[in-house]
């Protein structure tokens, strides 16, 4: 009884969820919605990697970003990340019309890189230096390929990453 308290209360978290392997991982984080996905998943496991300021940003006025968070480099100097997040699949098949969450992010990534935000925590503006397309769920290649010819010429187009459901569970076991 005691155990069972402080494993519920005391221990955060994200080292219970660790705790449960692999396969439970994968099937947890592909089957909870899109906030318990950011603030139980994503939000405590930045935090373990070592983001600083992370705020959900999502609404009207999200500039394209569902989260925002920053890491200093040995200089102090930040860097912001932006993040958007999806509790769906990020497909397209090779040949077929392009799936509508796919032009949405597209849109949303031009956004948080063309957008100046501003934060009040931060007490300034700021701009996006790398962008996180996240899913709960799977991100196919050809989508992810798709997102990065879209985008070619642009000057961001290569501070882009790309996490689904199996590299997020990698980087809970990871740490």
């Amino acid at each position: 009884m005691l155990l069972k308290f402080i494993r519920t209360n005391i221990v955060p978290v994200h080292e219970r969820i660790a705790s449960l392997g692999r396969e439970q991982l994968l099937k947890l984080i592909s089957e909870v919605d899109e906030k318990i996905f950011i603030f139980k998943i994503l939000i405590p496991l930045f935090h373990k990697f070592g983001y600083r300021g992370i705020r959900y940003t999502h609404g009207p006025n999200e500039c394209g970003v569902d989260l925002i968070f920053y890491e200093s480099d040995r200089l102090g100097i930040r860097r912001y990340i932006g993040a958007q997040v999806k509790a769906e699949k990020i497909h397209k098949s090779v040949g077929c019309p392009t799936s509508e969450n796919i032009i949405t992010i597209l849109q949303q990534l031009q956004q948080a890189f063309e957008s100046t935000l501003y934060l009040p925590s931060e007490k300034k503006e700021l701009e996006i230096d790398r962008f996180f397309v996240i899913s709960s769920k799977y991100i196919s290649k050809p989508a992810r390929d798709f997102i990065r010819k879209s985008l070619l010429g642009k000057a961001y187009a290569q501070h882009i990453e790309f996490f689904d459901s199996e590299s997020i569970v990698d980087l809970i076991l990871r740490t």
